[in-house]
């Protein structure tokens, strides 16, 4: 058995607080992978996505005249007397304002620190699981809509796994790959000529093959 894998993560380098964090991603991506060739990709550590959504959103002017308006409102002397929306809204606000000050996510706070890290590729079963234990992965038993592009190209059906940690934001997607004499197989159905019987077909080999994987990797059967 292989594995097709294409997994992201986003985090900080800088964080220790809990048990898996961006650095121990890294870490299990080169240990069991030391040759790229092995995982076909192997991205360089750029900056993130999320830190130009949390810039953004907080050097927004509008969100500072909003801040302030909230904070007037809050300070009224009839403030306990208003509507209990407004009142809600306006501590939210009062909040989100307070939260981005003490983070410092606009400056040089943790948002700047964020970090993205991609590994793709194709793997043998050994590997999977190795990287699944060092970075604390575990199948996810829902439905996905596939993964796109990859090492397997085009749409590929696939299981999703999640990493239960505070501090790294994780995106893994995992197509079984079965092998008959050291070849990759399609679940036996290549010599079917019906295409209706052939789709048929392989939609009750995947949905079997998915149910083998999420017992194996989520529920330990």
């Amino acid at each position: 058995m292989r594995f097709s894998v294409v997994a992201s993560f986003t985090g900080s380098q800088d964080s220790s607080n809990w048990d898996t964090s961006l650095s121990d991603a890294m870490r299990a991506a080169e240990h069991i992978a030391p040759d790229v060739n092995h995982w076909e990709e192997l991205t360089e550590r750029g900056e993130s996505e999320y830190s130009y959504i949390a810039k953004e959103s907080c050097t927004c002017e509008i969100s500072r005249r909003r801040a302030d308006a909230a904070q007037r409102i809050i300070g009224r002397d009839d403030f306990d007397d208003l509507d209990d929306d407004l009142k809600l809204r306006c501590n939210s606000i009062a909040w989100q304002e307070h939260d981005t000050e003490n983070t410092d996510c606009a400056g040089t706070g943790f948002w700047d620190r964020l970090q993205d890290l991609t590994v793709s590729g194709i793997v043998d079963r050994e590997s999977f699981e190795n990287f699944l234990r060092e970075i604390g992965a575990c199948a996810e038993d829902c439905l996905t809509m596939g993964t796109l592009g990859g090492p397997l190209g085009g749409i590929a059906p696939d299981v999703s796994f999640t990493v239960e940690a505070q501090e790294l934001i994780a995106s893994i997607r995992v197509t079984p790959l079965p092998e008959r004499d050291g070849e990759l197989c399609n679940g036996m159905i290549s010599h079917v000529d019906d295409d209706d019987e052939r789709e048929r077909l392989g939609s009750r080999y995947w949905e079997a093959l998915r149910t083998a994987t999420i017992n194996r990797y989520r529920h330990g059967v």
